[in-house]
């Protein structure tokens, strides 16, 4: 579904301005939303007269599986409001982050009102994909952008939209792309660096810039995907593979971005579409036929036992979510 300008604005400030983002929205009690935020008061917002050192933006966290807290942010909602309608008003301008064929998450129409959702695929269109991508190739990378909504440059924001000599050159408080980036600082104290964490805003700008990075790596004939800033690559020579990490470290530091060295690896092709903990968990989930307490607590005792031996809590948020569906259902 086309991505028109009315549905973006709605989306950005009745759907998609607190943290929710899951699927199920788990970021946010489902009492606080802000489907009260609609254009017709942003348009009352964005006529108010900003503070010249910007605003501050509240911060919460949200523990992961693994107990390290994840920062989540919701900004001032004027701030936030100008950023949106900057956003909407040149939306023409910056469609082609709807286009790219790399990104699995893009902006776009979404039952609930959302734009953006970030659940991951699921898992029949992961291993389709894998084995698509996969084929006849000898080698996979693997790699992410170190601290990167924190990292985020904002004046980076016009050199992804009009390119970086033009951006220099034209630094006209007025102009479109200039605004962009003024109503992006504005909603973190003017500050240059780093971008909110949860509202779609954060989404777009990101999009904006990685997208250039998409196709200037698209032109070297790389084949890959990107889920927001992780990247997984197919080659079919080793030192193919070391091309990719070369060149995408070189596009991110045009802005200012850095790739994350723990986390970068090539691996030899032909492996596994999932971790091995995840294939032994699938063969043992209770079939719906025989859900019953018995049989969901010596499934979760098993995962127990698989935790225990890889010491990664999403193990058992794993084994949890995979049954619960169909509890709800038997119980109903």
């Amino acid at each position: 579904m086309s991505l028109d300008n009315e549905y973006l604005l709605k989306a950005l400030l009745q759907h998609n301005y607190f943290p929710s983002q899951r699927r199920n929205k788990e970021e946010l009690p489902p009492i606080l939303n802000s489907k009260s935020l609609t254009p017709k008061i942003s348009e009352k917002l964005i006529k108010l007269s900003c503070r010249k050192g910007g605003y501050d933006q509240i911060e919460y966290k949200l523990t992961r599986y693994n107990n390290v807290p994840r920062p989540l942010n919701i900004p001032h909602p004027i701030a936030y409001a100008q950023l949106c309608h900057s956003l909407h008003d040149n939306w023409g301008k910056m469609e082609y982050i709807t286009q790219t064929e790399n990104s699995l998450i893009i902006p776009k129409k979404h039952s609930d009102g959302r734009i953006i959702i970030m659940d991951y695929e699921n898992s029949k269109e992961k291993i389709e994909r894998h084995i698509k991508l996969s084929f006849n190739k000898k080698f996979y990378v693997n790699t992410d952008i170190s601290n990167f909504f924190p990292s985020i440059y904002s004046h980076s924001i016009p050199w992804a939209l009009v390119g970086l000599e033009e951006a220099k050159e034209d630094r006209k408080p007025k102009k479109w792309f200039n605004q962009i980036d003024k109503y992006q600082r504005l909603m973190k104290r003017n500050e240059t660096n780093g971008v909110p964490i949860g509202p779609a805003t954060s989404n777009i700008v990101s999009e904006l810039i990685l997208a250039r990075i998409d196709i200037e790596l698209n032109k070297d004939g790389f084949e890959f995907i990107r889920l927001i800033d992780d990247y997984t690559a197919y080659f079919d020579t080793y030192e193919k593979a070391e091309e990719f990490i070369r060149r995408l470290s070189e596009e991110l530091s045009k802005y200012k971005l850095l790739l994350n060295i723990k986390k970068t690896f090539i691996e030899q092709l032909p492996s596994p579409s999932s971790p091995e903990w995840i294939v032994d968990l699938t063969t043992r989930i209770p079939d719906k036929e025989n859900i019953s307490p018995t049989n969901v607590i010596r499934f979760l005792d098993y995962a127990l036992t698989k935790q225990s031996i890889i010491p990664d809590g999403s193990v058992l948020k794993y084994a949890v979510k995979s049954i619960i569906y169909d509890v709800k259902d038997d119980m109903a």
